[in-house]
């Protein structure tokens, strides 16, 4: 994973007489980093903070506030969302969102203009730039808001440098225990961590964490020793000594060719007498509408222009409650349907709405299933339940194959697949072919899991066709993939003969197919012309059944194929069994179960031609044993 140090800061108080924050449990900052794309490392605790270290991450928790410092991949806005489902509004005294420029922006989950139409549509605020456009700057959204909170022991500083010296970078190369020890034997800041709770973090391949707690005071350093772009970060509120002399010996520590200083606190002037003024040196002091009073300066390398500069993002308006609002004028609706049939759910809000060349694409907060991507208006995947589809799609060919070193995916822009396939040990290669770049972009957008997988160096996305592809590359693949739909306008064209046909030219010998097969009670006869076509290009053919409370009927079906392999008598239930995989739906029980087809499935299945014989029955416990039902009729 590449850390690109301190590049977003979320920071949140809350009123006086709400609910401390230190007294919520652990398990819930926990599911607020997991919203945001980490994990809790470690923590330690004081009675007047508490002090998380992530996977890319840190957060302090104090009883009237948090404040969240994250990396490139780190969701600080949907961390916010998830905050606020358990607060009111109301209860909001302040918030501050930071975002650093970067240095490889194609590594973002999401621009800052994206993460501040969202905050504003949650919270009123503002949004400026901090820096000139073309160099070093910093962006900041705040709560356009009076705090009443506000008082002298709020202030924090922080600095942030870029370009470190090669005998600083050389310190955090070696390990988090040589990186801890020269910062705290450093003359400068050997009284910061003489009493203080420390917990440090190294991350792959290079960069480091420090987190520091005494009483209600904290400092935190993030650094990255790239060679390309080093950068690190220091914050705290422990001002002891002159704010000036803790800036410089923060500079001085880590020689940077450049730096920005930004103080937030009460007003009054701010020390500069430790700077030098000259070209390219910004400097500015100013009220905000929150109360809060802003103090940045910035030496660089750059031309002077305009130090702050106002960002327009939309206004907000302040949700009202659902029981507020007249039945006939309640939120809209979205419906997936067609002239037999229709599944919905209320819409609370839409965060993406664009037309490609190929599809309209959405993605909708929904009452029932949370956020939603939608392709012309067919739902492809939900929070509430996509983990069945994904999982169910991916282990079963991934533990019948027995070595799935590469694997191929025809579609899977929202990319959930991708993520399971991940998870094996086996793989070397996965290539995910999506026609649509608006369907990556969504999803990359407004689900967790994309950046984890875009940061994965096994996984390769590809934007284009199968047929484009296969022009270019005369790769083969154990697994092949097809992740998804026919639409209206080529209606046949997925569960084509040409197309299996063509699949061929991509698999490895002795490959697995799996493909979707849709619905058996509302596509029986699309089901059966599948499973027609497969035997024709396959020896072996099954359907096995999932669940999905988001696609009509919840019944939905996959499609087997292979030349070489049996799903049940080839499945490697140990290796599965011991895979140390976090299944949320898959299990090596529902892999053989999967396989046993409803009688009212197998009655219309029976009339498709089987070039299969009945196997014989696995060799499992009695309870998976009566899978061999389902291939009585080769299905």
């Amino acid at each position: 994973m590449y850390f690109e140090g301190s590049e977003k800061k979320l920071e949140l108080s809350i009123k006086q007489g709400a609910k401390s924050l230190k007294s919520l449990p652990k398990s819930f900052w926990e599911s607020v980093a997991k919203v945001s794309g980490a994990h809790i490392v470690s923590s330690v605790t004081s009675p007047l903070c508490d002090s998380y270290l992530l996977s890319d991450a840190s957060l302090f928790v104090f009883p009237h506030k948090f404040l969240m410092i994250g990396g490139s991949h780190t969701r600080l806005v949907s961390a916010l969302r998830e905050f606020l489902t358990h607060f009111k509004m109301e209860e909001v005294d302040a918030l501050f969102y930071e975002y650093k420029n970067e240095a490889f922006p194609d590594l973002k989950i999401s621009p800052f203009f994206q993460d501040a139409e969202e905050l504003a549509r949650m919270v009123p605020g503002q949004a400026c730039r901090l820096g000139p456009e073309t160099g070093s700057h910093i962006y900041l959204f705040y709560m356009d808001k009076a705090s009443s909170y506000l008082k002298d022991s709020e202030s924090t500083l922080e600095v942030a440098m870029h370009g470190l010296s090669a005998e600083v970078k050389s310190h955090f190369t070696k390990g988090k225990i040589v990186a801890r020890k020269w910062i705290s034997e450093n003359p400068d800041f050997k009284n910061f961590f003489g009493s203080f709770d420390v917990l440090d973090h190294g991350y792959e391949p290079f960069g480091y964490v420090l987190n520091a707690i005494k009483g209600d005071r904290y400092f935190t350093f993030h650094v990255n020793p790239d060679d390309f772009f080093s950068y690190a970060s220091f914050e705290t509120n422990c001002f002891d000594q002159e704010i000036d002399e803790l800036v410089a010996s923060v500079k001085s520590l880590f020689q940077p060719k450049s730096y920005e200083v930004i103080l937030f606190g009460s007003e009054g002037p701010m020390p500069f007498n430790a700077y030098v003024e000259g070209e390219g040196n910004y400097k500015l002091e100013t009220a905000l509408t929150s109360g809060h009073f802003l103090k940045f300066y910035a030496l660089q390398e750059k031309q002077a222009c305009e130090v702050l500069t106002k960002i327009e993002i939309p206004k907000f308006v302040e949700k009202k409650l659902v029981e507020e609002t007249p039945k006939e004028e309640a939120q809209d609706w979205f419906f997936e349907k067609n002239d037999k049939y229709s599944v919905g759910s209320r819409v609370i809000e839409t965060f993406y709405k664009e037309k490609s060349e190929l599809q309209l694409v959405e993605v909708h907060n929904t009452e029932a299933w949370g956020k939603t991507l939608v392709c012309n208006g067919q739902i492809v995947c939900a929070d509430k339940d996509e983990f069945i589809y994904h999982e169910m799609m991916t282990h079963v060919p991934m533990f019948v194959h027995p070595d799935p070193a590469r694997v191929l995916i025809i579609g899977g822009g929202d990319l959930g697949v991708a993520r399971e396939v991940l998870k094996h040990n086996s793989l070397i290669e996965c290539v995910c072919i999506e026609p649509d770049a608006k369907v990556i972009e969504a999803a990359k957008r407004h689900f967790e899991w994309p950046a984890q997988v875009m940061a994965d160096s096994r996984f390769e996305l590809v934007i284009g066709t199968l047929a484009s592809f296969m022009e270019k590359s005369e790769k083969q693949f154990d697994v092949v993939l097809v992740d998804t739909y026919s639409t209206s306008a080529e209606p046949t064209t997925l569960h084509s003969e040409e197309f299996y046909e063509s699949l061929k030219y991509v698999l490895a010998a002795g490959g697995v197919i799996v493909s979707q097969a849709e619905s058996p009670l509302f596509n029986a006869d699309t089901q059966k012309a599948l499973r027609r076509t497969l035997s024709t290009v396959f020896s072996k053919v099954f359907i096995y059944n999932y669940s999905n409370a988001t696609y009509p009927g919840g019944l939905w079906s996959f499609a087997f194929s292979s030349e070489s392999f049996h799903p049940l008598d080839d499945f490697d239930r140990e290796k599965a069994t011991k895979s140390q995989i976090d299944f949320r739906y898959y299990s090596p029980e529902l892999h053989y179960a999967s396989f046993i087809l409803p009688a009212f499935m197998k009655k219309n299945l029976r009339d498709t031609e089987a070039k299969v014989e009945p196997s014989a029955e696995p060799a499992t416990d009695d309870v998976v044993g009566v899978a061999a039902e389902a291939v009585d009729v080769g299905v």
